[in-house]
């Protein structure tokens, strides 16, 4: 047995060293959206292709859209088309269209030589054709091999291929629209050069814990409306980093702190109560970058301030530069309907048109609550009707979740008008927080006689808007990293958590806690949950003294975030038998555990992330992020970001000093008991059974007496 034990050992550690040594992780690919700053003060923003597209058959498009900010202006749009094609490809009929916003802007053929393979244009699109919000860029393909339409259209040989080295390029101006409180967060969140500073937020220099709550509730606020936007938000100290350095600029704090930069903005009469929140908004003087202030000498201010910022309907009304919020004023938002059912117009879509033949697909997205996953008799409702020019045999429609196929229907002729279909949605799907629903419609054409009537006819089909989804949802189970940022958000609000920073925060810690933030305010939309810090020794007497971070006992009821060493962090000494990835007594190292023996080098290089429920209160969640060296810490936070914190599964993660990473899983899910029958239907059941018994013993004696007195008769 023993010798077993060490051999499995001895894989585990192979296994180790080989996933350690594959790759760097902290290597980026290519970026596929690049914003340059230009010295003129104009954005160009690049987008890349990145991936070949294959356009196949006669007839093929692809499809790219993007916004464009209320606040920026179209100087320049210039479409760079890399093109493969077969060598087959028939020069004199085979063209491509650009369109935007379904206007053709050109039409090239594909080839002017036989031997042609490679095509590259270089197209000016005007920026007339280019609208505010939503815009779409199309090309759109005829392809021919042959002289036979119908037959080029299913050859194999009839491809063409868009080269990832295709991309777009945007040259926008910048405007100033937006002046108002009620315009926050823009224009702050907006689009930013790669190289930009992006966001700063602005804490005193010897900040309250109140003044560094509220900023800390304020960003993880801000982070839902960066969807779409990769800002950079730095939280920070007076002092810590100057002004300058930052594209926008956000103070939080008392009077007596602000900076000089910010007072030409301040308005406040002398015999104002500065124990009320007052909101401000403004431009630096020397710059004209934008400003934004919340400031109080009540800290309960500040947050109640922040909280009015969240409540929609407040701040549609704040339409000056500033603005008083009282100190005991309700900021609550009033509480909505929360309804089970979702219909597609609550979604802003009044009906969805597909069009075109065989294969037509179309994609709508769901989100629900980081907490919650779905429960039984979740389902998918369309309700739809489509063309009369179908092979009734051959034509259907399927819906796809998350990538996988839940259920599919024949079309009908008889119910072309008004059909149904519902689906409902798999158990091993139901785990997610966003699901990607997908109706594929294959609409083969009806009678096809000749090839010009194939190529004519366009089948259609319309999704209506009282289409639904019934999302009956239930409480997860298991706290584990791939469903952050639960446990430290619930319903769509900030479940109450407290970030313990290490003994004597420095400026990198105070970064940190602003980063751990944003995680916490993914998908936030109500604003009655805070964000409160701690400090790892805020039980050592030479803090007691000190207006700062004097945490209450009763913090440790809440969600619970200690990261940083075990020497700069008191806390992680304290919780470390908690831990599953435990230091030794010196705390010199990581100990192997049940999981993994670990090399010298990962026990105190890397760094380790553990998500579990708390050991003072089993309710909320712990997650710790620890390591011996610092900047292994830092650079691990590179796990969190939006496009990289699906990698992080189970319930604990190694993260090496070159980005590799390494997931666990120590829960177990607890065994779900067992539902006995209603009472009430087990009493009806056992007295429909003693009834039935009773009446078919007595049909069994009558039956016994009517032998018996037949064969006595006989006698």
């Amino acid at each position: 047995m023993k010798k077993h034990l060490y051999n499995y050992k001895i894989i585990l550690i192979a296994l180790f060293i080989l996933f350690f040594s594959l790759k760097t992780g902290w290597a980026e690919e290519e970026k596929q959206i690049r914003i340059i700053e230009k010295n003129n003060g104009y954005l160009q923003y690049i987008y890349r292709v990145n991936k070949d597209i294959e356009l196949r058959g006669v007839l093929a498009e692809s499809k790219w859209y993007f916004d464009v900010d209320k606040e920026l202006e179209v100087i320049d749009f210039r479409f760079n088309l890399f093109l493969r094609l077969n060598e087959l490809i028939m020069k004199d009929i085979s063209y491509i269209t650009v369109y935007m916003n379904n206007i053709p802007v050109r039409t090239m053929k594909l080839k002017d030589k036989d031997d042609e393979l490679i095509k590259n244009w270089d197209i000016q699109i005007p920026d007339n054709l280019i609208n505010k919000g939503y815009n779409e860029l199309k090309i759109k393909t005829y392809s021919r091999i042959s002289y036979s339409p119908c037959d080029d259209d299913e050859n194999i040989a009839n491809w063409v291929v868009v080269d990832r080295k295709s991309n777009y390029v945007i040259t926008y101006s910048k405007e100033q629209i937006y002046d108002k409180i009620s315009d926050f967060p823009k224009p702050f969140i907006k689009k930013y050069g790669d190289e930009s500073m992006g966001i700063g937020v602005m804490i005193p220099q010897k900040y309250t814990e109140d003044e560094i709550s509220a900023a800390l509730t304020l960003i993880a606020h801000m982070k839902e409306y960066k969807q779409g936007y990769n800002v950079k938000t730095t939280l920070f100290r007076r002092g810590d980093y100057q002004i300058s350095e930052f594209e926008s600029m956000i103070y939080i704090g008392n009077f007596n702190d602000v900076p000089d930069e910010l007072r030409n903005i301040i308005k406040i009469n002398t015999k104002a109560n500065k124990n009320d929140g007052y909101i401000y908004r403004g431009e630096l003087e020397d710059s004209n970058k934008p400003v934004f202030a919340i400031i109080s000498d009540k800290g309960k201010s500040l947050i109640n301030a922040v909280k009015a910022l969240n409540n929609t309907e407040l701040k549609a009304q704040m339409i000056d530069r500033h603005m008083l919020i009282p100190w005991d004023f309700n900021t609550r938002i009033k509480e909505e309907k929360i309804d089970d059912y979702i219909y597609l117009k609550e979604l802003g879509l009044n009906g969805i048109e597909v069009k075109g033949r065989n294969q037509q697909v179309t994609s709508i997205g769901i989100k629900i609550p980081f907490n919650e996953v779905l429960a039984n008799e979740a389902n998918i409702n369309l309700k739809f009707r489509y063309s009369d020019n179908l092979d009734y045999e051959k034509s259907m429609v399927s819906i796809y979740v998350n990538g996988k196929p839940v259920g599919s229907k024949k079309l009908e002729r008889d119910k072309r008008d008004l059909d149904e279909f519902k689906a409902y949605i798999p158990k091993e799907l139901r785990r997610n927080n966003y699901y990607d629903i997908r109706v594929v419609f294959e609409m083969i054409p009806d009678g096809i006689i000749t090839c010009e009537r194939y190529l004519a006819s366009v089948p259609w089909a319309y999704i209506q808007e009282d289409s639904s989804f019934f999302v009956p949802k239930k409480e997860r189970s298991l706290m584990l990293l791939e469903d952050l940022p639960y446990p430290f958000s619930k319903d769509n609000d900030i479940d109450i958590t407290t970030i313990v920073m290490p003994d004597h925060p420095t400026k990198e810690d105070i970064e940190i806690a602003g980063k751990l933030a944003e995680l916490i305010g993914i998908g936030v939309k109500n604003n009655e949950g805070v964000i409160r810090i701690s400090k790892g020794a805020y039980y050592e007497e030479k803090y007691k003294n000190l207006n700062m971070l004097k945490t209450p006992e009763n913090y440790y009821s809440d969600n619970l975030i200690i990261f940083g060493t075990p020497n700069e962090n008191s806390q992680i000494k304290a919780i470390n038998n908690s831990l599953w990835f435990k230091y030794d007594e010196g705390y010199t190292k990581i100990l192997s555990n049940e999981k993994i023996e670990l090399l010298p080098q990962t026990s105190q290089q890397s760094t380790f992330v553990e998500l579990k429920p708390s050991p003072y209160n089993d309710e909320k969640g712990l997650m710790t992020i620890t390591s011996l060296n610092k900047q292994s810490i830092i650079d691990a936070l590179y796990y969190f970001k939006d496009d990289k914190r699906g990698l992080l599964l189970g319930d604990a993660a190694i993260i090496s000093r070159n980005g590799d990473l390494l997931n666990f899983r120590f829960q177990k899910e607890a065994p779900k008991p067992i539902i006995e029958d209603n009472p009430l239907e087990n009493k009806n059941t056992r007295d429909y059974i003693m009834f039935a018994g009773t009446v078919l013993v007595f049909m069994l004696i009558a039956l016994i007496l009517y032998l018996y007195k037949n064969q006595k008769n006989k006698k």
